[in-house]
């Protein structure tokens, strides 16, 4: 994969000196790379690589407003399943440029995309669920939509509950947009609603985008098979916005025998229909119950 605007490990590295910063990249996202640092508790390292265009003194907090958002917003939500800031967000000089820097927390388990190599029994996909399903409640009463939630993006406590990664894509409801562009929503299309890809003025983003992304993370946990089959590109779409799941699919899930009420929960969640889907997280809450 082409990462844009690659970082030299040995600069990162010879930039934070008071960290022990290991030079192997944890992982690189769509605009920011991470490095482990070493210590008492295991931290993680985040840079922007995009580097800022002005010239700023160290440590000076002056940040574009897409990641100011992202920050604040991690900042004002206290909650176990959303990734807190434990330091920054600063600028630092690392190979003669300036970039935004913060730290979270390492969670040691990893990503939920390294543990989809073989279908999860139905009980622990349902409490994957009711904790991603709390965390997107405690984000809608913050009036903000994730949009962005896959597996890469939810790593797990030491008792095993999700945690919700990065906003940098959150769309915050009660600020306005940073672009004027109605063409698209941010996304990662594999992992996208149907109106993340038809941003028309009368189509709103809410919660129910995230319980839709959610829906096809489950699934995918079920049965590690994905719901709409993005690999068949040419029917991808069709599939996706008349909610029709591929035969693979249908034969996966069949495979595992999931519960014909879990089934049911899927298949709201994966409305194409943005007002087909749970209106109210009492409703949803209601019917996990049930099961």
């Amino acid at each position: 994969m082409n990462i844009p605007n690659p970082l030299n490990s040995a600069e990162v590295v010879e930039a934070f000196p008071e960290y022990d910063v290991d030079p192997v990249v944890l992982g690189d996202g769509g605009m920011k790379s991470a490095f482990k640092i070493y210590g008492d508790k295991p931290l993680v390292l985040k840079i922007v690589r995009e580097p800022l265009t002005e010239d700023m003194p160290e440590g000076r907090v002056s940040v574009p407003e897409r990641f100011q958002r992202e920050i604040e917003g991690m900042r004002r939500i206290n909650h176990p399943g959303i990734v807190p800031i434990i330091d920054g967000p600063s600028v630092r000089g690392i190979g003669g440029e300036q970039h935004i820097w913060y730290i979270e927390p390492f969670f040691e388990g990893g990503s939920l995309a390294d543990w989809l190599t073989r279908p999860w029994p139905e009980s622990k996909c349902l409490s994957l669920l009711i904790g991603l399903i709390d965390a997107i409640e405690v984000l809608a009463k913050h009036n903000v939509v994730h949009r962005d939630i896959k597996p890469s993006n939810i790593v797990f406590d030491p008792n095993g509950l999700p945690v919700l990664l990065d906003l940098g894509i959150a769309y915050f409801q009660d600020l306005t947009p940073l672009t004027d562009n109605l063409a698209r929503s941010p996304r990662t299309d594999m992992y996208a609603a149907p109106e993340q890809f038809d941003m028309r003025r009368q189509i709103a983003i809410d919660f129910r985008t995230d319980l839709f992304l959610t829906g096809i993370v489950v699934f995918e946990t079920l049965t590690t098979i994905h719901p709409f089959d993005p690999a068949d590109y040419e029917g991808y779409h069709e599939r996706l916005f008349s909610g029709n799941w591929s035969e693979k699919a249908k034969v996966a899930l069949d495979d595992v025998g999931v519960s014909s009420g879990l089934n049911r929960i899927l298949k709201r969640l994966l409305e194409p229909n943005i007002n087909r889907r749970y209106r109210t997280f009492v409703h949803l809450r209601s019917a996990l119950r049930e099961l």
